[in-house]
Formats: C-alpha cells, structure tokens, sequence
C-alpha cells in the first residue's frame, strides 16, 4: 500500500490554516519566546533548498519551544527593498512593485508547503512605507545624535548585482549570487554609522551570549575595537619640497620615533595622485587594479605574502625629522586608517 504523504500534508495544513493555530496571543500568561531567521530576497523565482535548510531548522526550533510550554512569536518577512529587487524586476521587464509582491506570494505558498508554522498574521516586506519609515526614524535619530557621518570608502562591487556586498558575500573574490562575477573594489560616497563608540559596550555584552565561542569570535572581530592615536605628516618630493599633507591611523604612538616608512591602501585616492604623469604610474595602477579586486578576507589572511610598490614620495618624520618613504601595500585597508 502506497502511503499518499501530499493529501496527508495538505490535510494538516488547511486544518492549521483555518484554525489558524500559530498565531500568537500577545496576553498570554506564558513565558515570551521569539524565534526570527534571516527574511528572503523576494528576487528570484522562488525558495531553493538553502531557503528550505534554514527555515527547517528555525520551524523546528519554533515547535520545540511551544512543546515547552513557551508563548513563541515565529514571523516572517521579505527582505524586499533595494537593487536586487529592482535589478530582478529590469531583468524581468516589469515594475519592482508588480515583480516583488508576485514573488512574495509565491514564496508564500512555498513556504505553506512546507509547513513552516509561521504567524501569518505577522508578516512584513521592507519595502513598504510602514515598515522602512522606522528605518528612516532612526536614521535621523542617529544623524541628529551626532552618530552617522558621510565619507568615500572601499566596497564590495558587484557588476551583475549593481550593488554593494558585505565580506561575508564574497567567496574566492565572486559574488555569492553570480558565481562568474568577479568581485571588485570600488570607491563610494556613503554613510557610515559609528558604531566605534559603543565598541566596549558592545564587546561587554558579546562576553555575556550562550553562544559558540567561534561564533563570538566572529562578532568580536565584526565590532573592531581599535584603540589609536591619528598622526598627520608633511609629504616632500624628491627635493624636499612640502607638496601635500596626509593623516594616518595607528595603534602604537609610542612607536612613531621609529617610523621608517609610511603604508597607503590600493583605494587611497593620493596614490594614483602621487604616480600621474611619472614612469611609476603604469606599474602602481596595475597592481592597484589587481589589489582592489582582492576582498578584504584575502587582503588580511594569515601567511599570506605581502606585496608594495613605492610611490616616490616620501614623508618627514615630526618628531626626528627623518626623510622617509611612501608605499602602497595590498594588506592596509582604506577604511582602517
């Protein structure tokens, strides 16, 4: 006897739809649990099965805590708002509203067919009004604080995507979406928000989480809490003349009698500066060109070689009056310092 697991499935999941059995009751005496995952990008055609792996675990986790005894809030929501849907809509020839609402709803029914026991009643897309203009509350909350500033800055750029990516998104120098595009770095305009300030505070509170210790390691490192000092120097040319002034970010002030050379990222906007029109431009931008499609991943590994090119200027120490040289290196970072 052939067991019809479909009809079985869709037995359950009309009974749980009509008795609505998810949805959350707010008022309960019962001890609050919040389960949330990572939403979806509503820019593809539907879940595939790395959607399927990560919301199976988090449903199981949801159910587990009910069986004990716990209020358990379980939402769900699309990441919906920017480039990649807007991008998937241009590809489709149709308006990013029609396009993500139609993905949306497919990923719906896919999801129910699943059997993800989701509160459905508490479902968001970040790309409508009443969901970004908390974004934008807070965003003028931080800016009027004092908390976000506007500068230019190495980023992750895709040209499939059009858009920017985190680290965590580059693998081996290729999107994580579009395994044949190459990765590259770029210089943008963009805001920034200073975390920095709550770097401490931050780091206090990673101590205190149940979680792995690999894990905590990795938001340790995320947070970045660098303590220093910012120097700036005298730039000379051959000559000796005074031609520019730069600043710089160390950690070890006490180490600047023994400066011996000064380090500039690939993405520094004087190192092209430095080389225009010299017998040295040729070189610095092509082994910039070659740094900038590097992730910072790979910029930073441990035992990776280290690569420079001088660029024919140099600095004056302040406190020895030392002549000293300026290089650009594939491990010094824009955003660092």
């Amino acid at each position: 006897m052939t067991f019809d697991l479909g009809s079985v499935e869709l037995k359950w999941q009309r009974r749980w739809r009509k008795s609505d059995v998810f949805r959350v009751d707010l008022d309960s005496e019962r001890v609050k649990y919040y389960v949330l995952e990572m939403f979806p990008y509503p820019s593809g055609a539907g879940l595939h099965m790395g959607h399927a792996f990560n919301y199976t675990i988090g449903d199981i986790y949801a159910r587990f805590m009910r069986m004990k005894s716990f209020n358990v809030l379980y939402p769900m929501g699309y990441d919906s708002f920017g480039l990649p849907a807007e991008n998937a809509a241009i590809k489709a020839g149709t308006h990013p509203k029609v396009y993500t609402d139609s993905a949306i709803a497919n990923f719906k029914v896919q999801q129910r067919a699943l059997g993800l026991s989701y509160d459905w009643s508490r479902v968001i897309s970040t790309c409508e009004p009443d969901y970004y203009r908390w974004n934008q509350y807070f965003f003028l909350r931080f800016f009027e604080s004092g908390l976000v500033f506007r500068k230019a800055a190495s980023v992750n750029w895709c040209s499939e995507c059009a858009t920017v990516l985190a680290n965590e998104q580059v693998h081996d120098g290729r999107c994580w979406r579009h395994k044949d595009s190459e990765v590259e770095q770029r210089n943008l305009e963009q805001w920034f928000i200073k975390t920095t300030k709550y770097a401490q505070e931050l780091l206090d509170c990673v101590d205190g989480l149940d979680w792995p210790e690999r894990i905590k390691l990795m938001q340790k490192n995320w947070i970045g809490r660098s303590v220093g000092v910012t120097l700036r120097f005298d730039v000379v040319d051959e000559s000796g003349c005074v031609v520019d002034e730069i600043e710089t970010f160390t950690t070890r002030a006490d180490t600047v009698y023994g400066i011996t050379y000064l380090v500039l990222a690939a993405e520094h906007p004087k190192v092209l500066e430095y080389v225009e029109g010299t017998e040295m431009e040729a070189g610095v931008r092509e082994f910039v060109e070659g740094v900038r499609g590097q992730s910072t991943i790979e910029r930073t590994a441990e035992g990776r070689e280290k690569s420079g090119m001088f660029l024919g200027r140099y600095f004056i120490n302040p406190f020895t009056g030392e002549r000293c040289p300026i290089w650009v290196a594939d491990y010094a970072l824009y955003e660092y310092g």
